[in-house]
């Protein structure tokens, strides 16, 4: 009952009337409908279309008076003292600062309508950004290490097999079988990084393997003479060669002549011959200059190996000959009986055998001491 006087005082009191608020609503039809909105939603009709919006009804909450900026600061009236003083003149001669200089150095935050202030920087390191990283690169490692371990397990159960099964189409002389099955023993082996004599062994089958398959279609012999047949006078390469027989493959048994200067390559003793001229074939392979310089009493010089043909230079002129030359980094030296005697290298003497056998065995050992 303290406040009656108040409550009878406002019943008598007018209201301040509504403040009419007015909107302007797009239809679909592309028509502005504008009027005023009421205490409750509308849904007027689009004179043009026919199709009802959707107004809201007008705002209840009272609205904010935005405060009235400050009033300037009036000049104070300065004495003459005071502007005959030097501080005052010292202070006149110094320009103020720039606040709108100022406001553009500052950072300026974002205000949202709430009054909170929202920073919107972006960061480029946060900690969920810094945890998600480290999952991709622990999960990555997982990966990695689990795959890994799949093909070390894989490759140690794959070599026996793939070698067994290169070996049976060695004797059977299918040399491209060969070659796919030691190819996949010997990324086992290089997988699994063995030096053992097994691993040296599957390596060396397999390279043996691939020189069987890449031999030239025609004899050394053969190919030389299809080569040199079209050459003219003044010719200084042998066309046909290079289109049929550079890059292929020939097995050489026979006796290497090593010159005494270092600088010289080492000749293949075969008794080549085109046109009544003879043809040189030449190796700079310290490879196969070292196994030539082992000699024995049984073979002197004698050395089986395999090397890709590189180049046939023909004769100039009457004095000069032909040169067939090796390509010495694909040069090595054989050391399985089994793949020579695959190739129709067999001895029909039983000395003969013997000493081959031999001569393989040695370079075969020769190989292991390289390595």
């Amino acid at each position: 009952m303290a406040d009656w006087l108040s409550r009878a005082t406002d019943a008598f009191r007018k209201q301040a009337p509504p403040v009419s608020e007015a909107y302007e609503v797009g239809c679909d039809c592309g028509m502005r409908l504008c009027g005023e909105r009421t205490s409750a939603a509308q849904r007027p009709a689009c004179p043009t279309c026919g199709g009802r919006v959707f107004v809201l009804p007008a705002n209840v909450y009272p609205r904010t008076v935005k405060a009235a900026p400050p009033l300037p600061e009036r000049p104070t009236k300065s004495t003459k003292k005071d502007r005959d003083s030097p501080v005052k003149r010292a202070a006149s001669k110094t320009p103020p600062p720039s606040n709108r200089q100022a406001v553009s150095d500052a950072p300026v935050p974002s205000v949202s309508e709430s009054g909170i202030v929202l920073d919107t920087r972006t960061r480029l390191i946060t900690p969920v950004r810094l945890i998600a990283l480290a999952m991709l690169v622990v999960c990555g490692l997982t990966g990695w290490g689990l795959l890994r371990r799949y093909r070390i397990e894989s490759a140690k159960a794959i070599v026996a097999k793939a070698t067994e099964e290169g070996i049976r189409a060695i004797r059977e002389g299918d040399f491209d079988g060969a070659t796919r099955d030691l190819m996949i023993a010997r990324e086992a082996v290089d997988l699994l990084k063995r030096t053992d004599a097994e691993a040296q062994s599957v390596r060396r089958l397999c390279r043996e393997a691939i020189a069987a398959r890449g031999l030239a279609s025609d004899s050394l012999l053969e190919a030389i003479h299809k080569s040199l047949a079209d050459i003219r006078p003044g010719d200084k390469e042998a066309k046909r060669f290079d289109g049929l027989y550079r890059n292929a493959w020939v097995l050489f048994d026979a006796n290497v002549i090593v010159p005494d200067d270092a600088a010289k390559p080492s000749l293949v003793d075969l008794a080549i011959t085109h046109a009544g001229r003879p043809v040189r074939i030449e190796t700079r392979s310290e490879l196969i200059r070292r196994a030539a310089q082992q000699t024995s009493t049984e073979s002197p010089h004698r050395v089986i190996f395999a090397a890709k043909l590189a180049r046939l230079t023909p004769a100039y002129d009457a004095q000069t000959e032909a040169v067939l030359t090796l390509d010495d980094d694909s040069a090595f030296l054989w050391g399985t009986i089994e793949t020579y005697a695959a190739l129709g290298y067999t001895e029909d003497d039983a000395e003969e055998l013997r000493l081959t056998r031999e001569l393989l065995e040695r370079q075969l050992e020769a190989t292991r001491e390289t390595k």
